[in-house]
Formats: C-alpha cells, structure tokens, sequence
C-alpha cells in the first residue's frame, strides 16, 4: 500500500510552506 498519509502530510506541508513565503 502507498504511504498515503504519509503524502498527504507532504503536501500539506508543502502548500502551508508556500504560502507563508508568498505572503
């Protein structure tokens, strides 16, 4: 089974990162 959660974290992670830099 893929590390689903796993991904889902990574993203979420990416995404929070992203926007607190293009604030």
């Amino acid at each position: 089974t893929r590390p689903a959660l796993l991904y889902a974290l990574f993203i979420w992670i990416v995404n929070y990162i992203w926007c607190y830099i293009n604030k």
